[in-house]
Order: structure tokens, then sequence, then C-alpha cells
């Protein structure tokens, strides 16, 4: 086999390996309009939604942290612990500072699990914890198909932990009016940082298999020569053509204008007026979460999950 078939071989098992190497994006579903409870698969109460919201509201105002409550029909095949971890860092729970979010995502047509937490939670709510409050408090409701109050346990027990973390008083969402208070100052940024990595991972292969198919040109080009065979340029030809590319995007520069009367300049046209500034400062989109009317603060800007967590019989 000739040293090109070699290379060619080995570029094709690197483009598998790179293929490989980058994780399925999952069609995560959507967050609501309250944000920390999406009951897609209608299994939830009012009752039980609002009162992971109100805990929500008082719990991120003053810690940053956020419990999620998800349900899904199913997960398109992925499955749920990748399923959440996508989840959880496209919405971005909890403060991008702290990463101090937890989700709770139950797939009901899967009959599956799973909970996990931020990087920030990993040592003060580690997954043994996570673990047995599922097997306590969510697993026999959710096998006698009571997802509702099985959710309602297994949130007040992850309440309660979170809370416990941060020194506050459980009791005290009760009194807490999220339309009077203030907006929590957390350092909050855009979410998506698993999305990120995952393209940076793409581009990275893209790049490197770059690299070996002008190595594998180079290669080639110097075989023809050595054994006088017709050469075609070789690394030349592709790199003549990645330089071409590049000078090609350039902006053309124009020519120069046509002298005036007395071999000077062309005399200049009056200038066209300038228009009107537009009043106000500058403001980027993006970033925070999502303040409505009232001083109500619900929406995603941390993220930092890493995947894991505990699940049904693991």
């Amino acid at each position: 086999m000739s040293i090109c078939k070699r290379l060619a071989a080995l570029a094709a098992a690197l483009c598998l390996s790179a293929s490989l190497a980058v994780p399925a994006l999952a069609d995560v579903v959507q967050p609501t309009a309250d944000f920390y409870v999406a009951d897609y698969a209608d299994v939830l109460s009012d009752s039980t939604e609002r009162d992971i919201v109100e805990k929500n509201d008082y719990l991120y105002y003053e810690s940053g942290a956020q419990i999620v409550v998800v349900t899904v029909q199913d997960t398109g095949g992925v499955t749920l612990e990748e399923y959440g971890y996508q989840l959880a860092n496209s919405w971005g729970i909890g403060s991008a500072e702290k990463d101090n979010g937890v989700l709770l995502l139950l797939s009901i047509g899967g009959q599956d699990y799973q909970c996990m937490q931020g990087a920030g939670l990993e040592d003060q709510l580690p997954t043994s914890t996570l673990s047995r409050i599922l097997q306590d408090d969510l697993e026999p409701d959710f096998a006698a198909g009571d997802y509702d109050a099985g959710v309602q346990k297994t949130f007040s027990a992850l309440y309660g932990q979170v809370c416990g973390i941060y020194g506050l008083d459980p009791a005290a969402a009760a009194d807490f009016d999220a339309s009077a208070a203030l907006p929590p100052q957390q350092d909050r940024q855009e979410s998506g940082s698993g999305a990120l990595s995952v393209i940076m991972t793409a581009v990275g292969a893209i790049v490197f298999l770059a690299l070996v198919i002008v190595l594998i040109a180079a290669l080639s080009g110097a075989s023809r020569r050595r054994y006088g065979g017709p050469s075609y340029g070789g690394s030349g030809f592709f790199t003549g053509m990645m330089v071409g590319n590049a000078l090609g995007s350039r902006r053309r520069r124009r020519p120069p204008p046509p002298p005036g009367p007395f071999g000077g300049p062309p005399p200049r046209g009056p200038r066209p007026p300038r228009p009107p500034r537009s009043g106000g400062g500058f403001f980027r989109s993006g970033g925070g979460g999502s303040f409505r009317s009232g001083g109500s603060f619900r929406g995603g800007g941390g993220g930092g999950f890493r995947g894991g967590g505990a699940g049904r019989g693991h």
C-alpha cells in the first residue's frame, strides 16, 4: 500500500473518530414563562406548580440557586442523563457565578427520572444525597403513577437541602413578595455553555482534519517528485488555494479617481447631511434573567452542569 493510500485511510479513521467524539445535540424542550417548572407531560397540579415557583422566587433572590422541575413524555432517543445535561446548561439553571442550579427531570413515557446538581453544589449536595432523596421521596409515588405527589415531596426535600446550604429559613418563602422585591444582585451571563463546548469540540476536530489533508497533499507531492511521477503542485496547490481564498476575501482597492481639469484631484461635491443622533444609552441583548412587570425575576443565566447526578435505580 502506497503512502498516499495509508494517509487517506488514516484521514478517514480520524473523520469517523471526530464524528463519534461530538455528542448528538438533543432537541430539548424550551422553558416556560415561569421557568422553574415545565410540565410538558401534564402530570402536575396547579398547586404543585405554584409552590415550586413561589419557593424558587425566594431561593433565587437570596442565594442565586434555582431548583427547576421538568416533565416530558420522552427524550427523543437520547439518554435521560444526556438530555438533562443539555437542558440544564442551555436553560442556564442557577447563578452563573456560583453554578448552583438543580434539575429534577421526569420522563413519563420512559418511566425514568434524573436529578443533577450544578458544579458549584457537588460538594454540599453530593450525588449520594440526591440518590437518597429520589429513593425516599420520589420512587414510591413514581412507581404507583402518582407523579404529582412524588414531585411535591422531592422538591420539598431538595428545597430544604439547598436552603440549609445557604443558611436560609425554608418557611420564609411564605412571606416573600416577589413583586415588591428588587432584582437580585447576581452576576449573570448568557446561557449555553454546554452547547458552546460542543461547538468548540466540533471546530477543533474540523481544524485538525484540515491539517491532516494538507499533510497528505504535501507528502503526495513529495512522493511524486521522488519517483519521477507528474507533480500537480502538491502542498503548493493547497497552500496557494488557501492563501488565494484568504486574499480574495479582502476588499478590492478602488481605482484612483480621474484627475481634475488642471491635473489635480477632482472637485468634491457637497457633503450629505449627517443623520440625526439617537438618544439614550447603549444596551446589549442577552445576559440575565427575564424581568417581568411587578419586579418578578425568573429566567436562566447560569449553568455549569457536568452531567451525572442520580436517577432511577442508580
